[in-house]
């Protein structure tokens, strides 16, 4: 038996940053953990030079000029988008926070209690919405084969 949950990012954006797709493969880290925690190398979630695309997007509509290595505003974005998921109006991560480790970016988070005990089992299924009307599938039955 499948069930279904909503996956959304609650509150208002100028811009939407995660993906289904990272989204996804937030999913699958939670999925394959052992515990709650999980520390997360940014780079394993952004696809290859999506932090340097959104330094640029935000730098155009703040505009502002910042140096293209200093991505912090770009991970800190991301990181409040993660910490607003919610799946069935519950917040997906308890705790969602960054820290530098030899030059590079790492989400730590907590899964909250809720969230974790939905992905651990099996047969679940996640839909992404979006613009409140709209759907988006996001398959992710690998997760549970």
């Amino acid at each position: 038996m499948i069930k279904e949950y909503k996956i959304q990012i609650t509150g208002e954006y100028n811009i939407l940053v995660l993906s289904p797709e990272m989204i996804a493969l937030l999913i699958k880290r939670v999925r394959n953990s052992d515990t709650k925690e999980l520390i997360i190398p940014a780079k394993e979630i952004l696809p290859e030079g999506y932090a340097e695309y959104l330094n640029r997007v935000l730098a155009t509509n703040l505009g502002t000029r910042r140096p293209d290595t200093d991505l912090q505003e770009v991970y800190q974005l991301i990181a409040k988008q993660i910490k607003k998921l919610s799946v069935n109006q519950q917040e997906c991560f308890s705790r969602v926070d960054l820290f530098e480790h030899q030059y590079k970016t790492h989400f730590n988070l907590s899964a909250s209690e809720t969230f974790f005990i939905l992905v651990k089992q099996g047969g679940a299924s996640f839909t992404y919405i979006y613009n409140d009307s709209d759907e988006r599938q996001i398959k992710l039955t690998l997760l549970y084969q």
